[in-house]
């Protein structure tokens, strides 16, 4: 690892070999690290900063008292009588769940050997498997260790996990993992079509909730999981910080940041907290063992904060615990027969099947205690993404309810506020061009197709057809949201639940009118240096579009030979109509 008081090259722990001790190695505290900025520890970082010399001197012991299995291996050494490692290296790290505390990290080391017997040496390499069996609620890292001859057939089948020991997980996965969940701890959720109550959840997983102000205004962060003790940076009424001490096992409610447009979103953060401490613990296990190598002494607040520069790890965290909240709360068995019920309920009572819909979905908010946007994000979970267009709110109201395509995708969207609208025709003059002549129209929070099928006009201003709200992937342009990232802070022993998404902007996305910007190009260009005689502009016309004389006369309505005649100088008078045609 290099000389102990070379510390630029190093980053909080230097490890050095122990000069009288072969085999063992002592831990330096970096005097020159930068204890108020930390990295989100890798368990990768860690076995190669920690523990790659230690593994090293490990196999060697091994080969010298001959309990290390050789293996198949090619050499010309006939009777081997010594083997003997001289070297190691990591070849790859792959980390999978084995429950909700428990991870296993696979090591494959590609190793040097040199075989022997009375009169030569030869050299060869064989590849070895470690595996760690980690524990994160023991303060031993290492419960287990394995080391054997490397075998591709004996990968562990588990849940993978990221470096940072957080889950890959699909959305399939995640409707699982929400089952096992409530298999350990609320198994009547399982079995019976109910509300889950979060609060029970909590006490059964073995936390307490407790309140806080979380932020200086109240508004953002909602809750915070704490797993062990640890000093946090609260809020009294007035705004005012102040540090208190925080047991372990505790969930912090922030009551004001939870009251949204008069709803009561407590519960919804209690699930996404408890989805932190069913997921993400091996990752604050992680986080915990960096941090107790670090040496730190008590709890000081000031050592413990770490910069923004590794916040993908906790954006990961944070985006599985609010995709994962609604199934908790909305199980996938209950949410399904409670929308079989309420479809039969709303069968007669409906006018037509959006609004039919729009009442299912009323029902089920209610049902489980969540918003009405919260009931269409976990219908839509389920595959309904027809009901992606009812309930879009628009320039603080609701638009009339419509139905989207199948397979738009996730950042799609027809519905576009005006102000979003008028900054993008400001950058994209093409679409304003489209606007002003109304080749597309304003109607309802769309842009849709000026055609009497798709909308109509009263009172000067445009609606969508019935027609048109059912086919708005047909006759409306779509729009892609924009993202701005997020930078996600991690506080020693705490994850958090954090509303905080950058700001939205629009582009235009793949539309269904796919021809318009090529014919608005075309009209664009037009204008631009055109002849001043009529004859030579509709020449350079033709030239530009590509179009025949028949095309032209298709389009205008004209007589073909009256075009051809034009063309030639043969017509005495051009009406204008025609010029206009």
């Amino acid at each position: 690892m290099g000389d102990y008081r070379d510390h630029s090259n190093y980053g909080p722990m230097v490890i050095n070999p122990d000069m009288y001790a072969l085999g063992y190695f002592e831990y330096y505290r970096n005097p020159e690290w930068d204890e108020t900025k930390q990295i989100i520890m890798s368990f990768e970082d860690y076995v190669y900063r920690y523990i790659d010399d230690d593994w090293k001197s490990r196999l060697r012991y091994t080969f010298y008292t001959n309990s290390m299995p050789v293996g198949r291996i090619r050499h010309k050494i006939k009777k081997p009588t010594g083997y003997w490692m001289t070297d190691c290296d990591i070849k790859k790290i792959s980390y999978y769940r084995v429950d909700q505390f428990s991870v296993i990290v696979d090591v494959i080391i590609i190793a040097d050997l040199e075989i022997s017997d009375e009169k030569e040496i030869d050299t060869a390499q064989q590849w070895y498997r470690v595996r760690i069996v980690t524990d994160f609620r023991e303060s031993d890292y290492r419960q287990g260790e394995m080391i054997s001859v490397y075998d591709p057939k004996d990968n562990y089948d588990g849940t993978p996990l990221t470096e940072h020991l957080v889950p890959y997980l699909t959305a399939e996965q995640m409707e699982q993992e929400v089952i096992d969940l409530l298999d350990i701890y609320y198994k009547e959720a399982l079995d019976t079509v109910c509300k889950p109550d979060m609060y029970l959840l909590a006490e059964r997983m073995g936390f307490t909730i407790e309140y806080a102000r979380l932020s200086p205004d109240g508004v953002g962060e909602k809750g915070k999981t704490v797993f062990c003790d640890t000093e946090m940076v609260l809020y009294d009424q007035y705004g005012k910080e102040y540090v208190d001490f925080v047991k372990g096992k505790t969930i912090l409610i922030d009551k004001q940041a939870n009251l949204v447009n008069g709803h009561d979103t407590t519960e919804e953060t209690i699930a996404h907290e408890c989805t932190h401490i069913y997921e993400h613990y091996p990752f604050f296990g992680l986080q915990k063992m960096y941090a107790d190598e670090l040496g730190f002494v008590g709890l000081d607040i000031n050592k413990l904060m770490y910069d923004n520069k590794s916040s993908e790890p906790v954006q990961w965290v944070e985006r599985q615990a609010r995709a994962m909240t609604l199934r908790l709360m909305m199980p996938i068995k209950s949410v399904a027969e409670k929308y079989i019920e309420y479809l039969e309920k709303n069968k007669k009572r409906a006018s037509d099947f959006l609004q039919m819909q729009e009442y299912i979905i009323c029902d089920i908010a209610d049902y489980f205690g969540v918003t009405k946007q919260a009931a269409k994000k976990r219908l839509m979970s389920l595959g309904l993404n027809f009901v992606r267009g009812i309930l879009v709110y628009c320039d603080g109201k609701y638009v009339p309810n419509h139905m989207w395509a199948a397979n738009t995708d996730r950042n799609t969207t027809y519905t576009i506020d005006k102000k979003s609208l008028a900054e993008l025709c400001e950058d994209d003059t093409k679409l304003k061009m489209i606007l002003e002549l109304e080749m597309f129209v304003y109607a309802e929070g769309h842009v849709c197709i000026n055609e009497e099928r798709f909308v109509k006009k009263e009172n000067g201003s445009y609606t969508l057809t019935k027609l048109g709200r059912y086919c708005i992937g047909s006759c409306c342009l779509a729009f892609e949201r924009k993202y701005e990232t997020t930078e996600y802070e991690y506080q020693y022993g705490a994850l958090s639940r954090i509303d905080k998404r950058g700001m939205t902007t629009f582009v235009l996305g793949k539309d269904a009118i796919s021809n318009v910007y090529d014919e608005a190009e075309i009209m664009q260009d037009i204008p631009r240096g055109l002849p001043e005689e009529f004859i030579e502009t509709l020449e350079e016309y033709i030239e530009k579009s590509g179009y025949s004389a028949k095309d032209l006369a298709d389009t205008t309505y004209l007589n073909c030979e009256r075009i051809k005649n034009i063309r030639k100088g043969k017509v005495k008078m051009v009406y204008f109509e025609e010029v206009v045609a």
